[in-house]
C-alpha cells in the first residue's frame, strides 16, 4: 500500500512540465473517438485474453497457417542468445560446414586441416553430449548470418534445419575472410531450433569449420567487426584498437549508430503529418525481451522505430498505434527508474497496432536487419509498455493524449475505480487488476508481474461452499502463521533471539 501511495501521490503531482508560452505553441492534438470512456471498458483492457479472444474468432484452417507464418517471422529472437547479449547486423549467405581434426587448432589457421567424414544425417552421442550432427557437415544452405556482441549465429531459410550458434569463446582465432567468403572455426556450437520446434539446445562438441559467401555485400565489415567483439569477448588488446581496455565502452560505441538513429519521415502513414515531439529514445518492452528505438507522436499515431543494423544506412519500419484506440494509460517503472508507460488499447485483436506501408523502394536490402518486420508481440497484445529515457520524456507523451483518457495510476480515476466497485458497477477480478496496474504491475514485466491475494484455505475438495466461512483463510495472520506447526517454530526462534541480544 506505501508503493501504491507513493505512485498515487506522484502522478497526481506530475501533471505539466511545459511553461504557458510552450503550451500555447504546441499544437493540441486531434479529438479522440474515445469521448466518455466507460469505467468497465477502460478496466477489461487489463484481462489477460487478448490471444484468446483472438484466435477464437478463426477457423481452424487459418489459424494453423497464421501460427506458421508468425513462427516463420519470428524463428531468430534474442531469448536464443546469452543474457546480454544483442544482435547487431545480418547478411544473406550461402553457409556450408565441415568437421575437422581434433589436433588441427595446433597447426596454423591459415593451413587447410584433414577433413574427417562422418555418416550424414546421425547422431553419434557421447555421455549426453553430441559429436556429430547434420550441423557439421552441411552443403550449400542459403540463409542469414547474424553477428551478434558473444557469438555468431546462422539461421536457415529452411526450417526444419536448426538455428546454428557459434560462441566466440570457443573459438580460437577470430573469424576470417577470402573472396567473399567468412570463415569460422570452432570447438563447440550449439543448434537450437531443428524443424522450428521450441526446446532445448543441442549441444555439438566437435571441432568444425564454418563458411559464409555473402551474395549481395563484402565481408570485409563482417570481419573487421567480428575481429573486434573476438578480442572483446577474449579480453585480449586488439593491436589496432586501442579501445578494447575498456569493453563495455566499446560495445557502447558500436550500438550508438543504432540507437541514435533518427526517425524516418517515410514512416508515417500520412506525408503531411508533422511530429509533436523530437526523436525520443525509448525502448519496446516485453516478457524478457527489450527492443530499442525512437518514438515520435504526432496528431493521430504513435510511432516506435526499431533500431536497426550497425551498417544500415536505412531505417527500418516502424511501428504505430492511433491514438483514437486509446481508453487507458498507466505510468510504469523500467528497473528501478519510473520512466515507462503503458498504453492500452481497444481489444479488437490487432491491439491498435497499424501497419505502416512503405514508399519507398528497396528498403530491404540484403544487409538489412531483422529490425524491419513489424512485432508480432506487439500487435498480438491489447498493451504495449515503452521505457523512455526519463521522466520528463514519458510526461510529455501522457500530455499529448486526448485528457479524456484515464490513467490508472491517477488518484482520481482510483477514486473512481473504488466507487465503482462499491456500487457492483465492477467485480472483485477487475478492481483487484486495477489495483495491481495502479501499484506499477504489468503483464509485460515478470519482476512486477500481477499478483492476487490467497483467500481459500480449503484446496481439497471437489466442490467449495462460499458461504462457509471455513473455506476462506483467516486474513489476521500472514501466510506463514496459518500453519500452526509453523507458527510455534518461529515463535521459539523469535524468543531465542531476543534472549542471545540480552
Amino acid at each position: 500500500m506505501s508503493l501504491l501511495r507513493r505512485r498515487i501521490d506522484s502522478s497526481s503531482a506530475s501533471t505539466s512540465f511545459s511553461s504557458p508560452r510552450q503550451q500555447q505553441h504546441q499544437k493540441p492534438p486531434s479529438p479522440s473517438k474515445n469521448t466518455n470512456i466507460p469505467m468497465d471498458q477502460a478496466v477489461q483492457v487489463l484481462y489477460p485474453r487478448s490471444k484468446i479472444t483472438q484466435s477464437t474468432t478463426q477457423t481452424k484452417t487459418s489459424r494453423h497457417t497464421t501460427l506458421i507464418t508468425t513462427n516463420a517471422q519470428q524463428r531468430f529472437t534474442q531469448l536464443l542468445l546469452e543474457h546480454g547479449e544483442c544482435h547487431l547486423q545480418d547478411w544473406a549467405v550461402v553457409a556450408s560446414s565441415r568437421p575437422l581434426n581434433d589436433d588441427h587448432h595446433l597447426n596454423s589457421h591459415t593451413t587447410t586441416p584433414t577433413r574427417r567424414q562422418p555418416p550424414k544425417s546421425k547422431f553419434i552421442m557421447d555421455d549426453g553430449v553430441i559429436l556429430i550432427s547434420p550441423s557439421t557437415s552441411m552443403g550449400s544452405i542459403t540463409g542469414r548470418l547474424r553477428l551478434c556482441s558473444r557469438s555468431v549465429v546462422f539461421e536457415p531459410t529452411d526450417v526444419s534445419r536448426g538455428i546454428v550458434r557459434c560462441p566466440f569463446d570457443r573459438m580460437v582465432h577470430p573469424p576470417t575472410w577470402k573472396d567473399k567468403m567468412g570463415v569460422v572455426q570452432c570447438n563447440r556450437h550449439y543448434v537450437m531450433k531443428t524443424n522450428n520446434v521450441i526446446g532445448p539446445f543441442t549441444n555439438v562438441e566437435q571441432w568444425c569449420e564454418f563458411r559464409f559467401l555473402f551474395l549481395h555485400s563484402d565481408p570485409v565489415k563482417f570481419y573487421e567487426l567480428s575481429q573486434t567483439l573476438f578480442h572483446m569477448v577474449k579480453n585480449e588488446h586488439s593491436p589496432t584498437d586501442n579501445t578494447t581496455q575498456n569493453p563495455q565502452l566499446t560495445l557502447k560505441e558500436i550500438l550508438h549508430p543504432i540507437h541514435n538513429r533518427p526517425f524516418d519521415p517515410s514512416n508515417y502513414i500520412d506525408a503531411r503529418e508533422r511530429p509533436l515531439t523530437s526523436n525520443l529514445r525509448c525502448s519496446l518492452k516485453s516478457p524478457l525481451l527489450t527492443k530499442s528505438g525512437c518514438c515520435i507522436v504526432t496528431r493521430d499515431y504513435i510511432y516506435f522505430q526499431p533500431a536497426s543494423g550497425v551498417f544500415t544506412s536505412t531505417a527500418s519500419k516502424a511501428i504505430c498505434w492511433k491514438i483514437s484506440d486509446v481508453v487507458a494509460t498507466a505510468r510504469r517503472y523500467s528497473g528501478l527508474k519510473d520512466v515507462a508507460l503503458e498504453l492500452y488499447f481497444v481489444s479488437n485483436g490487432s491491439g491498435g497496432c497499424v501497419d505502416v506501408p512503405k514508399r519507398r523502394y528497396g528498403r530491404s536490402s540484403s544487409s538489412g536487419s531483422s529490425g524491419s518486420k513489424t512485432s508480432s508481440t506487439s500487435s498480438s497484445s491489447s498493451s504495449v509498455l515503452l521505457a523512455f529515457e526519463t521522466t520528463k520524456e514519458r510526461e510529455r507523451v501522457l500530455h499529448l493524449l486526448p485528457r479524456q483518457i484515464p490513467c490508472h495510476t491517477d488518484a482520481s480515476f482510483l477514486q473512481q475505480a473504488y466507487v465503482a466497485w462499491k456500487t457492483s458497477s465492477i467485480s472483485n477480478f477487475e478492481y483487484l487488476l486495477l489495483l495491481n496496474s495502479a501499484a506499477g504491475r504489468t503483464y509485460h514485466d515478470l519482476s512486477r508481474y500481477p499478483v492476487f491475494p490467497w483467500v481459500l484455505s480449503d484446496y481439497n475438495s471437489t466442490k467449495l461452499d462460499l458461504m462457509d466461512p471455513k473455506m476462506y483463510r483467516d486474513l489476521s495472520k500472514p501466510i506463514g502463521a496459518l500453519n500452526e506447526k509453523r507458527l510455534d517454530y518461529f515463535r521459539t526462534r523469535f524468543h531465542s533471539m531476543a534472549q542471545d541480544l540480552e
